[in-house]
């Protein structure tokens, strides 16, 4: 687990319970109570307490063998109530939508968490194949286009929190901060996955009030073979253009406004 970072209070049983939940939000599979308390550095007893109130107030539950803890959705569902990210998912699932059937495409919106971005909306394509992001997803902030974005138009102070909350090595950071100066010329990125082979991210940004960036919607865009889906596949440059004016009335919608000189 990532260090704590240095504070004046402290509360010692809810740090416990916070802990708990990061560190189950980082495993790839389900914890038992001695793995949690291993990792934590904490007693077993201790754990044990904690995950069971955690567990009756929903925020935990048992997996399949009953002997292993994971998270919930409760709190996937508790960030959906705050009312701009209630506004701004209401205002892109109809438009992902109706994106993705005309560009046989899959679409995710994303917001920036510490040392990540979290999916909070996505449509798949909505033929028989293609590539997609699941609902809750954590993405790279340094191996993704999605994250390319965010840290570009981020002010300075936001994005270095960001980073250092990160497991980013320098390497991908410097790789990362170069393609900042593009992206704020072009007003997207578009470039191969730095994790997929023969997948192209194209990425852009929706601003809100003040020119702040609020989320970055990207096409994951799988190259198809026309003659094995038996019609037309849109190319990246016709994705693009799409996938910016979506980006734009996005914006719109949600009363945000382009930063002077952005264009998509």
């Amino acid at each position: 687990m990532k260090e704590k970072a240095e504070t004046q209070y402290h509360a010692p049983a809810l740090e416990k319970g916070l802990d708990i939940l990061e560190l189950l939000a980082q495993s790839p599979q389900p914890l038992s109570t001695q793995a949690i308390a291993e990792q934590i550095g904490r007693k077993t007893n201790e754990m044990y307490r904690m995950l069971m109130v955690l567990r009756d107030r929903g925020y935990v539950s048992m997996d399949d063998s009953g002997s292993r803890y994971q998270l919930t959705l409760k709190m996937f569902e508790m960030a959906h109530r705050f009312p701009p990210t209630k506004r701004l998912v209401q205002a892109a699932l109809p438009r992902m939508e109706e994106l993705c059937h005309e560009i046989s495409q899959s679409c995710h919106l994303s917001v920036a968490r510490p040392g990540h971005l979290l999916v909070v909306a996505q449509y798949e394509n909505p033929d028989k194949m293609g590539f997609g992001l699941r609902l809750g997803a954590n993405i790279d902030i340094c191996g993704s286009g999605s994250g390319a974005v965010m840290l570009a138009f981020l002010d300075e102070p936001r994005r270095e929190r960001i980073l250092a909350a990160s497991d980013a090595t320098q390497q991908e950071v410097d790789r990362t901060r170069a393609l900042f100066d593009p992206i704020r010329q072009q007003g997207y990125h578009v470039g191969p996955s730095p994790q997929v082979q023969g997948l192209t991210n194209i990425s852009f940004p929706v601003f809100g009030v003040h020119d702040v960036i609020e989320a970055v919607i990207t096409i994951p865009y799988l190259t198809l073979i026309p003659e094995a889906m038996h019609r037309e596949v849109p190319s990246i440059d016709r994705c693009r253009e799409q996938l910016g004016e979506l980006a734009d009335a996005l914006t719109l919608a949600i009363g945000g406004r382009l930063p002077a000189g952005t264009t998509s």
